[in-house]
């Protein structure tokens, strides 16, 4: 239990860039939870670079025993070091307590890098070499070293709930786990296959506790408000107190007098009540069921505290929730308050869902600022979990109005070719070709027909060529069955037999016309018999044959 207790762990030989990690604490242990901490990065264990920062951090909690925040490390590092602030844990003291933790991110062994988004076991843990140095509070709350360690701030809790715009299905590859979408709407979190057993045992933590919007109301003892005069906040702040509080609010019976009452008591502690686990649906159902003034009076409540809500798991809730039901003024007053941190929010696990709401529900003249601080970043937003997301939304807003966002556009279109074979990147190219625009889908087309030999065979870009082919009209599908059949015929076995672009395949015969399937059949058909050495050549030889038959009556099998 000493100030500045911290933890380095050693790679030795390897070294690592990590863009994730998570945190577990000890489950037999329900305090000392982390609150105030830095991960910090070093090639030499003498010069330190901040990775992220972490003020008064509740992610981690008794109900939330594991934690999961996204870094943007530039460089690789041997050791990595987590060094906990004074009195920086749940109790007010020094000791620093988990139990698990977790890197993903790119591995380098002697002699090159091992792969992408791989999870690191945990390395040899170094007793203390030195001492730590004298520390400074250095810019943005953060702490320094004498000697000169800096780095920018970065703040990540979990979770968060909203719409996604993946229009994508079960992912091709290896890895193990399925990234899962939650909160409210269709979401997805657009990771497919191939992520961290580590990371989805984090975020099914999150799905836990994370809102249901469909439970079952209809069994929960009947209350009148009236009569908890003197104990609703308190009411509302238990499990079963909030269910039979939501239970009344959504009721027809509600009474006027029963939602003023409730709103008069909770509202000196409302913004408390909104990050509360169980308070903060009784606040949605509120907004959701009271009148226009009341809805105004949450409103004038939340205001100067909207960036920290939208940090926080149930806050980014409730403030999902305000920008559906308040009126545009009052949704506008959200949005000013996230105007100075728009690439903030689009990096923290909660904040970019409020963000996403913002572009989603306001006209474009108040949220254009979103639009301005991405001028310039595109590339690295689109290459970001959550980033990608922000752009799919956007190319969906203005795919009729794309003057507005020119500028993304352009840098999103000079970038195609790397952004297509990026994790996230891919599917905002797959927007790009979908929301196609006059303007920019000639451009995108060029360029991946230029390479397309390559991007056949890659596990992400293989999604983006298939994209390209359906979304293509027939000159467009010419095209690329010219390039495939003429250029490149002398490979055309090669991809059959090859993971990704045998699936290519399939679906180009799935959705060309006659005469350009037979075009297919004729070019591949004489090589059919590589195709009885693969597992997944059958699906292939089955279309070549002419017997494919769509499973599942009315299933929309164009679909992935």
């Amino acid at each position: 239990d000493q100030p500045y207790s911290w933890v380095i762990l050693d790679f030795q030989e390897c070294s690592v860039r990590p863009n994730y990690y998570t945190i577990a604490h000890r489950s037999a242990v329900y305090a000392f939870f982390m609150r105030s901490w830095q991960l910090e990065g070093s090639t030499d264990n003498n010069n330190w670079q901040m990775l992220s920062r972490h003020n008064n951090d509740e992610s981690l909690n008794p109900n939330s025993l594991v934690a999961a925040w996204a870094l943007h490390a530039k460089a690789f590092y041997r050791y990595l070091r987590i060094v906990l602030d004074p009195n920086g844990n749940s109790e007010g003291g020094s000791a620093l307590l988990f139990n698990c933790f977790d890197v993903y991110g790119e591995f380098r062994v002697p002699g090159g890098v091992a792969g992408a988004q791989q999870r690191v076991s945990v390395p040899q843990i170094m007793p203390n070499p030195e001492p730590m140095g004298t520390m400074q509070h250095g810019p943005k709350g953060g702490y320094q070293q004498q000697g000169g360690r800096s780095g920018h701030s970065h703040d990540g809790t979990r979770g968060g709930r909203g719409q996604d715009y993946d229009d994508d299905g079960p992912r091709r590859g290896k890895g193990k786990g399925k990234g899962k979408g939650r909160g409210k709407g269709d979401d997805a979190d657009g990771d497919g296959k191939g992520r961290g057993k580590g990371r989805k045992r984090a975020l099914e933590e999150e799905d836990s506790v994370q809102r249901r919007d469909d439970f079952d109301l209809q069994n929960v003892q009947r209350i009148n408000i009236l009569d908890l005069r003197g104990s609703i906040l308190d009411h509302c702040q238990s499990q079963e107190g909030s269910r039979q509080a939501q239970a009344r609010l959504s009721s027809p019976d509600c009474t006027l007098e029963e939602k003023q009452l409730l709103h008069d008591e909770i509202l000196p502690n409302v913004v408390k009540l909104m990050s509360n686990k169980f308070g903060n649906y009784v606040v949605q159902k509120l907004m959701e069921n009271g009148t226009v003034e009341l809805r105004k009076s949450l409103a004038q409540a939340m205001q100067s505290n909207i960036l920290s809500l939208a940090s926080q798991l149930y806050g980014c809730f409730v403030l999902q929730t305000a920008l559906e039901v308040f009126d545009e003024g009052d949704r506008h007053m959200i949005a000013v308050e996230l105007k100075d941190h728009v690439l903030e929010c689009i990096d923290h696990h909660h904040a970019n869902h409020v963000l996403r709401k913002c572009l989603e529900v306001l006209p474009h003249e108040k949220v254009s600022f979103i639009i301005a601080n991405l001028e310039g970043n595109a590339e690295e937003v689109a290459k970001h979990v959550y980033g990608c997301r922000m752009l799919q939304l956007m190319l969906i807003k203005y795919k009729d109005e794309v003057h507005h966002i020119q500028k993304v556009v352009d840098e999103l279109v000079d970038a195609v070719d790397g952004l297509a074979c990026d994790t996230y990147g891919n599917y905002v190219v797959q927007h790009l070709v979908i929301c196609g625009d006059p303007y920019y889908k000639p451009r995108v087309f060029n360029q991946l027909l230029s390479n397309l030999q390559g991007l056949l065979q890659h596990q992400a870009a293989s999604h983006v060529i298939e994209k390209m082919y359906e979304h293509g009209n027939k000159e467009d599908r010419g095209s690329m069955l010219d390039k495939l059949l003429g250029d490149l015929a002398e490979v055309l076995p090669d991809f059959m037999r090859h993971k990704y672009a045998n699936h290519v395949l399939q679906r180009m015969i799935d959705f060309s016309d006659d005469e350009q399937a037979q075009q297919l059949r004729d070019a591949m058909l004489p090589h059919a018999e590589v195709l009885n050495e693969q597992v997944h050549g059958k699906y292939l030889l089955l279309r070549l044959q002419g017997n494919w038959t769509p499973r599942g009556e009315g299933r929309n099998w164009r679909s992935r």
